[in-house]
């Protein structure tokens, strides 16, 4: 009967005869779930149970182990589990082993830049950003200063006369009277004085 209609099973645990309404529909394999006197709300959680749509060791066994997530355990939503990157990393994807990024710029994980480079008024930068490239941000002076270092902040340098001096040539300033050479004795970046 009724248990059959909803693709479920049937059984009577007590089947003394002044015992009524204790019939229980079961829902099938894989899915869970079981309902006295009435239809079971079924859930099949495919990121646990074992069947044809489910995540399996997709997630656990991707490198590095990620997390199963199952959007939705109705037994009748199939197909809607995704595999999320562990913390501090991000990233997700539907039915399969997700992409791990982990920007050692932007997060807070104990290879991370944090302030260092912002606290040294640099810019940081992460070339690669795969999870498993750990190490590799540094800090880039901001322009017109130059240098960068990796994984600690910069020792920045300016060339005032490279930057400044708009007509000069191979250090000699064109166009003043007599003949005059820019030097720049300090090339340490700092506060900039224009000065030729």
């Amino acid at each position: 009967g009724a248990c059959a209609t909803a693709g479920q099973t049937c059984s009577d645990p007590d089947t003394d005869p002044a015992a009524r309404r204790t019939w229980l529909c079961t829902c099938p394999l894989p899915s869970r779930g079981s309902q006295v006197a009435g239809f079971a709300q079924c859930e099949l959680d495919e990121c646990v149970e074992t069947c044809p749509t489910c995540a399996g060791a997709t997630c656990s066994g991707a490198t590095p182990g990620q997390q199963c997530e199952d959007l939705n355990v109705k037994a009748t939503h199939l197909e809607d589990w995704q595999c999320m990157c562990t913390a501090p990393a991000v990233g997700q994807q539907p039915m399969g082993a997700a992409t791990c990024l982990l920007d050692e710029c932007a997060l807070n994980c104990t290879t991370c830049a944090g302030d260092t480079c912002s606290s040294a008024g640099q810019t940081c930068t992460d070339d690669n950003i795969g999870e498993l490239a750990l190490n590799d941000w540094r800090c880039v002076c901001v322009e017109p200063a130059v240098g960068e270092a990796a994984t600690a902040a910069a020792a920045c340098t300016l060339d005032e006369c490279e930057k400044f001096c708009p007509t000069c040539e191979e250090g000699v300033c064109e166009g003043a009277a007599p003949a005059q050479v820019c030097s720049d004795p300090d090339h340490k970046a700092g506060p900039v004085v224009e000065s030729y």
